[in-house]
């Protein structure tokens, strides 16, 4: 990543760190095929690096044969990490989301 500061100050750094984390999914099947799946997590928390990080993807399955299924939904990842002050302070706050498209094969 890049970054062009006021003053004609340009940082870039480098960092690394790691977060605990614990998830869940909660399924319900619709109908033969169909089911609603609702995958989540979350950590941080101020245990690791971050302090406080989640994702939450609900989603929607259709298995159309028996070794493979396709699956919409909409995915949501927050990280909320920060370091250091002043110049050497590094912040970053994030959440990106957008819709998602997946195929599974089974065996």
């Amino acid at each position: 990543m890049e970054l062009n500061g006021p003053l004609g100050i340009n940082p870039s750094d480098k960092q690394s760190w790691w977060d605990p984390i614990a998830g869940a999914r909660v399924s319900l099947p619709l109908c033969n095929k169909f089911s609603l799946h609702v995958t989540g997590d979350i950590g941080g928390l101020e245990w690791g690096g971050s302090d406080f990080t989640w994702q939450a993807y609900p989603y929607f399955n259709w298995q159309f044969t028996k070794c493979a299924s396709l699956q919409v939904g909409y995915r949501f990842l927050s990280v909320d990490y920060e370091t250091g002050s002043g110049l050497n302070r590094f912040k970053y706050d994030v959440l990106t989301q957008g819709p998602q498209l997946g195929f599974t094969f089974h065996f």
